[in-house]
């Protein structure tokens, strides 16, 4: 069987440069596939146009350009056709459509070549364009639409929660198939690394609107006003890292928070989560969380917004929940967690029973195994 994932992006090296969750999956499915994996993404800056890696042979097609979240309309047009041309040549049983603009030439290519068809969903337009303006919004939902229309053989999703979204775009829920994301347990359980002298939360997410950053940068100005020793590490870049940075600056604490862009090898993240004694993502908007599972992974109890996705992925172990946009009830939860030692050993005892039902090599059994069914039908 010989699988062609279409991805937006795609690590170069096997340090995992990933750019998020949906990036990440792709690679964990495809290297675990070798040399029954063909790679068609985006021609990044400083990635190589052709490569093998783990035996997957890797294309990057289209105009070079860099991540980004928003805007490239050329590049990601040039994606779409490059990709559609390219995949003619490529020999394959089963095509995946691995990310959002990979959707629209994966079906294409299905559809010319008569190859099985698989659709990844992370989350819906609904959910995280919404911060977008407007005529780009108008045109994600209709592409979304359209992709959604065509007649895929199989679709997972990767949460229960954004099944029950595509289930109200009028998708069937026989159709969907849930497969959640994975995380490298004994990757970064083997990591050796001390704590932080001083009390730190950590916080790995890309630097947009719906993550909310600024919610948890307020909430470490509250406890550091009154007299809470805490520091915050953040993780991640973005088209509002230079606002964040301001406001850091206005709160007077860049002594206490300290900023991370991307970093290029994975284990750097995961050596700077260890380091860190609490781990917060303040983000709306989620299709799983991979980041979170990761720093249950390092044994670290969790502070997350409350939204179904979250309670989903934790099933309420290892985590405290807090008011989404309140940065004083924030505070407030990481004081607690902080102070009271019992509850922190606790969640943090919580977390290796949570992690177990994500280990990728499982992630991988249950894709692989629906890759065989659709050919066997």
């Amino acid at each position: 069987m010989k699988v062609l994932f279409i991805t937006e992006f795609f690590p170069s090296t096997v340090n995992i440069d990933v750019h998020g969750g949906v990036e990440a999956r792709a690679y964990q499915i495809a290297m675990r596939m070798q040399n029954s994996a063909v790679v068609i993404a985006s021609r990044e800056v400083g990635k190589p146009e052709q490569q093998f890696l783990f035996g997957m042979s890797i294309f990057r097609v289209g105009l070079q350009r860099r991540y980004a979240r928003t805007g490239e309309y050329f590049g990601r047009a040039s994606f779409i056709i490059s990709a559609i041309i390219k995949g003619l040549l490529i020999k394959c049983d089963v095509i995946e459509a691995s990310s959002f603009f990979a959707w629209l030439p994966a079906f294409v290519l299905a559809y010319l070549k008569g190859c099985k068809c698989i659709l990844v969903v992370a989350d819906t337009v609904d959910a995280y364009a919404a911060d977008t303006n407007v005529i780009a919004y108008l045109l994600l939902n209709w592409y979304e639409r359209l992709c959604l229309g065509f007649k895929w053989d199989s679709i997972i999703a990767i949460s229960d929660t954004t099944k029950i979204k595509l289930q109200q775009k009028n998708i069937l829920g026989s159709r969907v198939n849930v497969i959640y994301c994975g995380v490298s347990l004994k990757e970064i359980g083997s990591l050796k690394v001390s704590k932080c002298e001083i009390p730190t939360v950590c916080c790995i997410a890309r630097l947009v609107p719906y993550k909310r950053v600024q919610d948890l940068i307020e909430a470490v100005a509250l406890l550091n006003r009154n007299r809470v020793t805490v520091r915050l590490d953040i993780i991640g870049s973005g088209e509002e890292e230079t606002v964040l940075k301001e406001l850091v600056l206005l709160k007077k604490l860049d002594s206490r928070i300290e900023f991370h862009s991307y970093l290029p090898k994975q284990v750097m993240v995961w050596r700077l989560l260890k380091k860190s004694h609490l781990f917060c993502l303040p983000s709306l908007v989620e299709g799983f969380g991979l980041v979170t599972i990761e720093a249950m992974a390092a044994e670290i109890p969790v502070i997350l917004p409350d939204l179904p996705i979250h309670h989903e992925i934790t099933r309420d172990k290892g985590v405290v929940f807090y008011r989404g946009r309140d940065c004083h009830d924030l505070a407030a939860k990481i004081e607690t967690l902080l102070r009271n030692r019992k509850l922190y050993t606790r969640l943090k005892k919580q977390t290796r029973g949570v992690v177990k039902r994500y280990q990728w090599s499982n992630i991988f059994e249950q894709t692989n195994k629906l890759y065989e069914c659709m050919l066997a039908n």
